[in-house]
């Protein structure tokens, strides 16, 4: 596991011993109704970077500071990224996270070629945030968060050890899936704002 001094998405002034400190007095936000542990872990996906020192995108804080997780940054991404499909990916993804559909965590992957992401989906009936992911604008949130979930979702893969950012680990011949590719499409049409 690596340090927080050789976590490659913390900035220069974050891997430092003030930086250490600053973070340990941090606030805990495990009351947070975002917090992960109120959330569905779905499974981990992986972007391929093209670069390893992603310090101008930290965000100055871990997610868990033993694990050297962050919170994803979403379209900061687009310029470590090696490919278009990948481009679009992120794109979606950061729609899904603003929009509240889903939370992720983010680490550089122990080949250092690989950002993994953790991704919890986010329960619309989640307490505490007084009922407003029950109701949703069909136009500018549900429709394109369909459209970008139908992609997203097949794309989750459920493996322990992805999950812990270890992708030289050997993988299973037949990954584990979130959901298939019928699955999400049955899914799409029954994922419609109450009336």
């Amino acid at each position: 596991m690596a340090s927080r001094s050789q976590c490659s998405i913390c900035c220069s002034s974050c891997a430092s011993e003030i930086g250490m400190m600053m973070a340990i007095k941090s606030p805990d936000n495990t009351a947070r109704p975002f917090a992960v542990r109120n959330l569905l872990p779905a499974g981990t996906l992986s972007l391929p970077i093209a670069q390893t020192d992603l310090a101008n995108i930290c965000d100055h804080t871990h997610i868990n500071d033993s694990e050297d997780w962050h919170t994803f940054p979403g379209k900061a991404l687009l310029p470590y990224l090696t490919d278009q499909e990948n481009e679009t990916l992120c794109r979606q993804l950061d729609f899904l996270v603003e929009h509240e559909f889903l939370s992720i965590q983010c680490k550089v992957g122990d080949s250092g070629a690989t950002l993994m992401l953790r991704v919890y989906v986010v329960p619309y009936d989640l307490p505490g945030v007084q009922g407003k992911l029950r109701v949703r604008d069909e136009t500018s949130d549900l429709k394109p968060a369909r459209l970008c979930l139908r992609n997203v979702l097949p794309q989750i893969i459920q493996e322990r050890s992805l999950w812990d950012a270890h992708d030289l680990d050997p993988s299973p011949s037949s990954p584990s899936y979130f959901l298939d590719a019928k699955t999400v499409v049955t899914l799409s049409f029954t994922f419609r704002l109450d009336a």
